[in-house]
Formats: structure tokens, sequence, C-alpha cells
């Protein structure tokens, strides 16, 4: 009976040494898998945050109007002191519209890129058709890289405001700014036609008009169809942004200072709400007397606001001076102004990078309703241009904006954009009514 007990136990003991071996072996075996894992793991922050640097830059470096032109298309003569129509153009100029064609190309292999000291004018000219995207100001090739260098590593110095493809190079892209040099950009695949798809399904007519022969603006032909907007209201959490700015800093610390202004700040910089207003301040990197090109300017403030925090908004760059860039809300195809609340980014540089940044607090989310304009409650263009000849000094007019006017109900938590003429006089944008009175006051 004894012996019949050992040997059972002798048993057990085997199958449970070998099980022990086989998982053992099985361990070791499964290591390779979880390295994969850890690698997906890894590819997957890999991809998020190229997401977000994808969404704000297309949010925030999205040119402000793609047209398309035929070599056989003709254009009437810039007057000088005159407003002239120069012709009558297909077009995109809905910001959500544009962002789809620039998610696009962002997508797309880049195989090459060069700089050439050559004019872009030998390209057009080659073209049966082309497509040409303009920027109201000068951006760089390195804070709109993902835009038109998507994943590679090209990181060159290069400013433009215009950039061109044809249907004679369909995988190239031209960077410009002058007819003197550009920046090829070579895609693995036909971006031409890619944008084409899109063009064909949302283009528009607008007006091409030229201004004093010194700058031109483009204005939407169908006025029949101008709608206000209206959406829910979100506050904008400044611990999100404070997580986007203060990356990998547990140290925060959270103060409310009264019933309207809040504060965290992580020992070195300080980010702040006060009513409609989020405030970033880095005393450390505030230089003062080194006055910073354009180009600087708007390289380090816009990699700033792509890699850190950026509202969920699109934007356009309406000035750049004294080391301060304004990026301007845009909704659809107009700039954004409101008398009361504000609608702007600025940011403030120095050679040690952002010292000062302000934005808003709130922002749109859920689209709540569209209705037509009343009639007669937008003037119609040619009565808005004949009144800025007659009445204004061109020489002081430097854009003519159909915007919007955005205001916010408080109580219901809504913002309504509102058709509204702009015309930027003497530097400052002013509604096209507001303009009349002071105009007739002598004010301007």
């Amino acid at each position: 009976m004894e012996k019949r007990k050992e040997f059972f136990k002798t048993i057990i003991l085997i199958f449970l040494v070998c099980t022990s071996i086989v998982l053992t072996f099985k361990i070791i075996g499964y290591k390779p898998d979880y390295d994969i894992l850890g690698i997906s793991v890894d590819k997957q922050k890999e991809e998020q945050a190229r997401e977000k640097l994808q969404k704000n830059t297309l949010n925030l470096l999205s040119p402000d109007i793609i047209t398309k032109k035929n070599k056989l298309d003709r254009e009437e003569v810039a007057v000088e002191n005159s407003i002239t129509k120069l012709a009558v153009v297909q077009a995109i100029k809905n910001k959500n519209e544009i962002k789809k064609i620039l998610q696009v190309i962002s997508d797309l292999e880049v195989e090459e890129t060069r700089i050439r000291n050559k004019s872009v004018e030998e390209i057009i000219n080659g073209a049966e058709n082309y497509y040409s995207f303009n920027y109201r100001n000068n951006i760089n090739a390195v804070s709109s890289k993902i835009l038109y260098l998507g994943q590679n590593s090209q990181t060159t110095d290069f400013d433009f405001n215009k950039v061109v493809v044809s249907d004679k190079n369909k995988q190239t892209l031209y960077l410009y700014k002058d007819n003197t040099t550009y920046m090829q950009v070579e895609y693995a695949k036909d971006v031409y036609s890619e944008i084409e798809k899109i063009f064909k399904e949302k283009n528009e007519q607008y007006g091409k008009y030229s201004l004093d022969n010194k700058f031109n603006f483009y204005i939407k032909e169908d006025q029949n169809q101008l709608y206000i907007d209206e959406y829910n209201v979100q506050n904008i959490d400044i611990s999100n942004v404070a997580s986007n700015l203060f990356l990998a800093n547990s140290n925060l610390k959270v103060s409310q200072l009264n019933a309207e202004t809040k504060e965290i700040t992580n020992g070195y910089s300080i980010i702040r709400e006060q009513g409609q207003l989020i405030t970033y301040i880095n005393p450390s990197n505030y230089q003062g007397g080194t006055n910073l090109s354009k180009n600087v300017v708007e390289t380090l403030a816009s990699n700033y606001l792509i890699t850190g925090y950026l509202p969920d908004d699109n934007y356009s760059i309406i000035n750049i001076s004294d080391n301060n860039i304004e990026y301007q809300e845009v909704h659809k195809d107009g700039l954004v102004f409101s008398p009361k609340y504000q609608n702007n980014i600025n940011v403030k540089v120095s050679t040690d990078g952002v010292h000062n940044s302000t934005m808003p607090s709130i922002s749109k989310e859920t689209h709540i309703t569209s209705y037509l304009a009343p009639m007669f409650s937008v003037e119609n263009t040619s009565a808005v241009l004949n009144y800025i000849f007659k009445n204004l000094e061109l020489d002081n007019v430097s854009d003519i904006e159909l915007g919007y006017q955005k205001k916010y109900n408080s109580v219901n938590k809504k913002i309504t954009y509102i058709p509204t003429w702009y015309i930027k006089y003497k530097n400052e944008y002013i509604d096209f009514n507001s303009l009349q009175l002071k105009s007739q006051r002598g004010e301007l």
C-alpha cells in the first residue's frame, strides 16, 4: 500500500515538473507577442499624436481660398484708383471643404522635395488647367509641414503664400510667394486628380476683384443663399489646456483666485481663465528689444499652437507685426468678428519662444440650426463697393470681406453667426454699417 502511494506521488511530482517546464517555455515563447503588443501601443500613440497635429494644422494653416484656372481664361485689366471686377472664377472658400482637400494631400506619400531658383510661371504657362491655393499672409514650410510634406522629415525654412498644382505635372505641388523661387514637392500619387474630385463637387462661383491694383479679394456671386447659423457653446477646460502645454508635469498647482478667475501653473508658466478669455504667460521667454522677422514669428507661434492647444475652430492669419501674430476665427467662407467677445488668438513671441497668448474660453460645439438671412439684411456687393469707392480713401482700404458677426447668448449658451460686411480701413476691420456712420460723422 505504501509503495503504491509513493508511486502515485512520484507520478504527480513528475507531472508537475513537466507542466512547469512546458509553462516556462510557453511564457518564453509568448515574449515576442508581448513585444509586438508594445510596438502596437507605441504605434497607436504615434498615430494619435499625428492626428492631433494634423487636425490643429488644418484648423490653423489651411489656405483662404482655392481657385481653378484654365489657360484660356481671360481677366479684365486692374485699374489704379478704382475697384475692378476682374472675372468670375470657380473657387472653394469654405474652410471646411478646403480642409477636406488638404487632408487628402497631407496623407499622401512624399517622394522628394527641392527648392528651385526659377520662376513658377513656366509651370503655370505649361498647364491647360491648374489649382491655386492662396493665403492672406505668408506661412512657413516648417509650421505647415504636415499639410504639404506629410511624413517627410524635410524641415526647410521656406516662406510662401501660394500653392499651385497643374494638370501637366499631376504628382507635384509648387509652393511660392514670388516668381523667383519655388519649393517643389513630388508625391508618389496623382495629387491633381485627388483635388479635382472634391473641387468638382464643392466649388462655387466667386467674383474676383482688384482694389487700386494693389490686392485682390473674392466675393460670392450668389448672395441669395446667405445663412444665419446657430450652435451650442462649449466652455474650454483650462485643465485640458494645461495638460497639452505642460507635458509630463504632475506638479501643477491649481488656484481659484476669485469667482471669475482660475489659474494653473507648473512653477514657470501660468494659464489663467478670466471671463471669456484664456491667457498663457511664460515670463522666462520674454526678451524685449529684438525685432523678429514675420517668418520667424509665424513659425514659432504656429508650432506652439499646433503642438500645444488649439480650440477646434478654423482660423486665418490676419496680421503679423512687432513680434505679435493674430489669428482670426473663420466661419464657413468668411472671417468672424464680435464687438463684445474674444474671437481671435493673439500670440507674442521672442527669440526664446512664446511668452504670452490669449484665446477665447468658449467655442462652438453642436450645430443647432441654419436659416436664410432676411431679404435686404445684407447689402448687395455693388452697393458696398460703390460706397467704398465714392466715400473712402482707397489707400486706407486693405481688405473687403463678406464675413460674419458672432453673437453670444450667455443665458441660452448659444453662438449665432450672422452674415455681415467688414472693411479693413486703416488696419482695423469695421462692419459696413458702422463705417457709414463714422464716415458721415467725419470720424474716419
